[in-house]
Order: structure tokens, then sequence, then C-alpha cells
């Protein structure tokens, strides 16, 4: 599904295995209340967007290919891929926890200090590759379980790294 403004639940939303991809490109909010999402993409050329919900949970993959995205001021878990493949995220002091069994990307399109994450958690029993040569935590960057390939150049990390289980390849 398509949407071009911003997104109101107030009961329940069954998201199955599809996409919701927001192409607006104004400024919208997104008020997913208690509901997941399966596939979650912003795709719009000067879209901007926000949260109204401090959670979010998406099901696979997030997915930021254009506009502006302003995450949950709380926590956002992803059972799948992050790609932000040419769009801007603020990280909103908020933690990203990654929770896949299976093997997913990370993408960060951008500098060693652009679009960075807060807190980077991974927490599920699969692996993830950063893709691109650059990734940026400007708080916390943990890993409790899983195995997680670091950039090819740099991982800036602003405050604590902490590995208290799985396991961390660096890519030289």
């Amino acid at each position: 599904a398509s949407v071009r403004g911003s997104w109101t639940n107030t009961n329940a939303f069954l998201p199955r295995t599809g996409t919701v991809a927001f192409v607006g490109t104004t400024t919208n909010v997104v008020a997913n209340g208690a509901s997941n999402f399966y596939n979650l993409t912003f795709n719009g050329a000067g879209g901007v967007w926000s949260f109204a919900t401090a959670s979010l949970t998406i099901e696979n993959d997030f997915t930021i290919a254009t506009g502006t995205v302003t995450m949950p001021t709380a926590t956002t878990t992803i059972a799948g891929s992050f790609l932000n493949t040419g769009g801007t995220f603020a990280h909103n002091n908020a933690t990203v926890r990654f929770t896949s069994a299976s093997s997913e990307l990370i993408t960060l399109s951008g500098t060693v200090f652009t679009n960075a994450f807060y807190n980077a958690l991974f927490s599920g029993s699969g692996s993830w590759s950063f893709v691109g040569p650059h990734a940026t935590t400007t708080n916390a960057f943990t890993i409790t379980q899983g195995t997680v390939t670091l950039p090819t150049s740099t991982l800036a990390i602003g405050g604590v790294f902490a590995q208290t289980g799985g396991s961390f390849a660096h890519n030289n």
C-alpha cells in the first residue's frame, strides 16, 4: 500500500507480509498505535516523517530511499534489514534493536557523521553485515546475541561498545 499523507491507526492493523510505502512529498506523521508493520518504506522526495508513538516494530525490512525520517523516541525493533539507501534519518536519542534470526543487511548512506544510530542493539540469533564504509552510534553499540560484521572503514561509537554475547567480525 502506498500512503501519500499521514497514517493514523486507532484500532488494529494486520501487516501480513506486505509493504507500507510512504511516498508523500510533504511533512507527515505516522501514528501506528500498537500495530506492527511488516516492510516499512519511505520513498518520497522531499517528504518528512515522524512517529507519534514512542516505539515501533517492523517484522521484516525498514527502508529509507528518499526523504527524512525522525525515529520514534524509545525503541524501534527491526526483524529484518535496515536499508538507508538515499534518505536521511534522525535517531531521536532512541534505540534501534535488531532481532532477526536470519542474515540481514544494514546500509547507512552518507558519511561517518551522518545518518547515525543513537543506540544500536543486536539481540537476535541472526547475522548482520554493514554495507558501506561507515557506521556511527552516538551512544551505545551493544551485541548480546548473533554475529555482526562491521563496516569496511570506520565504526564510530560516541559512548560504549558492549559485547555480552554473540560475536563481531572486523571487515578489513
